[in-house]
């Protein structure tokens, strides 16, 4: 093998590393990421390792509770993705949502995996 060659896999190899896929599940539609969000509470993990909660209300707002407070924004579904925004923490983003049982998996525009959650909740609000 040349070294342009192992040079070459080892970028393909790299990138198929640094942009990873969800495996298994279905990508939901905007119909049914709107049925499965509303009135449901996720659970998710920061980066700095703490646990958070979202609760999706039917009205469009979203409430997150970690052990640093409560925090407010909306929820929305455009374009077959799930819409948030959010002042604290900063967030103005859309993600595709690939779901598998309750392990909900959040896939940015550039095809990567930005969150992973899980439905702690439907129906009613448990982000306390």
């Amino acid at each position: 093998m040349t070294i342009q060659r192992a040079v070459l896999s080892a970028a393909v190899v790299g990138a198929t590393l640094w942009f990873p896929v969800a495996q298994g599940g279905d990508m939901l539609t905007g119909d049914d990421i709107s049925a499965m969000l509303t009135g449901s509470t996720l659970l998710g993990t920061a980066l700095g390792g703490g646990d958070y909660k979202e609760f999706f209300a039917a009205d469009g707002t979203i409430t997150m509770t970690t052990k640093d407070g409560l925090y407010e924004g909306q929820w929305s579904v455009a374009d077959d993705r799930v819409c948030v925004v959010m002042v604290l923490p900063p967030i103005d983003d859309c993600w595709s949502v690939v779901v598998e049982g309750d392990a909900i998996t959040l896939i940015g525009q550039d095809g990567r995996i930005d969150y992973e959650k899980t439905i702690i909740a439907r129906g009613q609000d448990s982000s306390d």
